[in-house]
C-alpha cells in the first residue's frame, strides 16, 4: 500500500496489509502499511505543509477546497 508522503507515493515497507470483503472474506487487496518512521514522516511533512497553508487567505483556501469537492463529484464512481 502506498502513502502520499511530502508530495509523493512511497511503498508501505511495514507489516503486510489484507484487506477483505466483509461480505464474501475474500481479499481485495494486499500491500504494506507504514513503518512507524512513515508514519512520523507523514506527519511532518503535514505539519510543514500547515505552515504555508495558514497564511494563504480565505479565498484561496475556498477555492483549493471547492476544486477538491468538485473533483470528488466528478469521479464518485471511481472513489465509491
Amino acid at each position: 500500500m502506498s502513502q502520499w508522503i511530502a508530495g509523493q507515493w512511497i511503498a508501505g515497507q511495514g507489516e503486510t496489509h489484507i484487506s477483505l470483503n466483509p461480505y464474501t472474506e475474500q481479499a481485495i487487496w494486499q500491500g504494506n502499511e507504514a513503518t512507524y518512521e512513515q508514519v512520523h514522516q507523514a506527519i511532518e511533512a503535514a505539519r510543514v505543509a500547515w505552515l504555508t497553508w495558514r497564511n494563504r487567505d480565505f479565498s484561496e483556501r475556498r477555492a483549493y477546497v471547492e476544486r477538491f469537492a468538485q473533483l470528488i463529484t466528478e469521479h464518485q464512481e471511481q472513489l465509491a
